[in-house]
């Protein structure tokens, strides 16, 4: 009786790690593909993301009005658009 009882406690602590290694692997692997949807927007050469993921925070892609203006200030009005 003790014996079982030991493989059962054993069984079920296997069963809770293999669910925690399940976790882990499938929270890495989304980690992976968002990581893969950031890189991919910020590469010019690459075009298969069109919008920012939501993990890029705004500010990290948006020109302010004043930054536009200082860099479009010696442009010609078709260049600024």
């Amino acid at each position: 009786m003790e014996q079982e009882l030991i493989t059962i406690i054993e069984l079920f602590a296997t069963a809770i790690l293999a669910l925690f290694a399940y976790i882990q692997n499938r929270q890495k692997n989304t980690i992976q593909a968002e990581n893969a949807q950031v890189v991919a927007f910020f590469d010019p050469a690459d075009e298969s993301v069109s919008t920012a993921p939501a993990s890029v925070p705004g500010r990290s892609y948006k020109m302010g009005t004043a930054t536009k203006r200082w860099l479009t200030f010696d442009h010609s009005s078709e260049e600024r658009s």
